[in-house]
């Protein structure tokens, strides 16, 4: 079991102005600007609101959330104006996030592992809220073995929502010595996983479904000879599937609400995976709010 705590400030967000004259109208024109990577296409297709479309408060505070949910922008502002001839003008202002961020990181756990590194994380592609990331970590142990990691994963929308589709792939070099023999082990892991949002009536939060196929293939530099207690290479390939309930939003400064998770996965020899194998995984995740400034953040991981 995984157990994060974390508490964060936050600050209060900037309001709107909303021609009172306008609510209750047609949309005639919807003016965008700021989006100097983002398709307005897309910002179309995530607020929902378009000429045609009757303008109400409750539109516009739908239509912010899901911008805010996207973590795209650092502003996001609404207005709107009777113009001539009695026409209905609505604007929305935003500011972006900086996309493409190189991070370092650096961690160490209650054995005395440590892992450091950076992460490249490239959001919004194409101005599409397309995210690439990338890790390339270096993991020393406290039992004297230590790893190199490289991992890569491109999330994109696909036919429009409600499909995302997800390609990953990690390489792991651990140097290790057993019984004083030293070897190299490599684990390669490739992912492609679907997931679909599902409306069910009475629930304002979409359940999420996704499947998964892992390919995993574990190789050594040479043999472990016959006194040592070794490993052997070998391919553990699993099928995965998975139920998520995020209802955790954002503000323009920090999240609020929670996430519920389960992932299913089980190996199966006619995938080429050379023993079945089972493994389920809850997750739970809190962002609550305890006052105007502050958040206390919590996770919990249970697998077996």
């Amino acid at each position: 079991m995984l157990c994060v705590l974390v508490v964060q400030s936050a600050l209060a967000a900037d309001p709107g102005d909303i021609d009172p004259a306008t609510l209750g109208t047609p949309i005639d024109r919807f003016v965008i600007s700021g989006n100097n990577h983002t398709q307005e296409r897309y910002l179309h297709k995530w607020t929902g609101l378009a000429p045609g479309r009757i303008l109400t408060r409750e539109a516009l505070e739908i239509a912010e959330q899901e911008l805010l949910d996207r973590g795209l922008f650092r502003e996001i502002r609404f207005s709107s104006e009777r113009v001539e001839p009695g026409e209905t003008e609505l604007r929305l202002a935003l500011r972006e996030r900086r996309y493409t961020l190189l991070l370092p990181r650096a961690s160490r756990n209650n054995s005395g592992d440590i892992k450091a590194g950076f992460r490249l994380r490239m959001n919004n592609l194409q101005g599409a809220d397309r995210t690439l990331e990338a890790l390339l970590q270096r993991e020393n142990q406290a039992d004297g073995d230590d790893a190199d990691e490289f991992s890569i994963d491109y999330t994109m929308e696909m036919f429009d929502r409600p499909y995302d589709l997800e390609l990953a792939f990690e390489r792991v070099e651990e140097n290790t010595e057993i019984d004083d023999f030293a070897n190299i082990h490599f684990t390669d892991t490739v992912s492609i996983g679907v997931a679909r949002d599902w409306h069910i009536s009475g629930w304002r939060t979409p359940l999420t479904v996704s499947t998964a196929v892992t390919f995993e293939d574990f190789d050594i530099d040479q043999p472990y000879p016959a006194t040592v207690d070794g490993v052997e290479p070998g391919h553990f390939n699993r099928l995965a599937i998975g139920f998520r309930l995020n209802r955790v939003h954002r503000d323009r400064y920090r999240r609020f609400g929670s996430l519920y998770s389960l992932t299913l996965e089980r190996g199966f020899d006619w995938l080429g995976s050379d023993f079945t194998s089972n493994l389920v995984t809850f997750e739970v995740r809190g962002y609550r709010p305890l006052n105007a400034y502050d958040n206390i953040d919590y996770r919990l991981i249970f697998a077996a």
